[in-house]
């Protein structure tokens, strides 16, 4: 099951802004290790600022399980995209490049 959500922009609202872009993933995940690489690729020289955050069900640490319970991630990968702080839009679950790629551009990221 995949799901991707965009909160529109409003038109006050500054066209140059701070966007971040973060990947809640597993180290038991296949999906996961199948779009970090793709990610890095797409986010190389890009302004949007990119992080991972990795948890591993066997040797969950305390700070990285505060912050997928603090995003509401329940599943991965979880793709969230933040504009000066706040979701813009949250991608949970793959289904592929293209849409992957899609959503990126929606996002306006890529």
């Amino acid at each position: 099951i995949v799901q991707a959500e965009v909160v529109e922009r409003s038109e006050s609202e500054p066209a140059q802004t701070k966007r971040t872009l973060t990947l809640y993933s597993s180290t038991v995940c296949s999906p996961c290790k199948t779009i970090k690489p793709i990610l890095e690729k797409q986010m190389l020289g890009r302004a949007t600022e990119y992080h991972v955050l990795t948890i591993d069900p066997n040797n969950i640490e305390p700070e990285i399980k505060q912050q997928f319970e603090e995003a509401g991630v329940t599943q991965v990968p979880t793709l969230i995209c933040k504009e000066d702080g706040k979701e813009v839009g949250r991608l949970s679950g793959y289904s592929g490049v293209r849409p992957l790629l899609d959503v990126l551009k929606a996002w306006e990221v890529i």
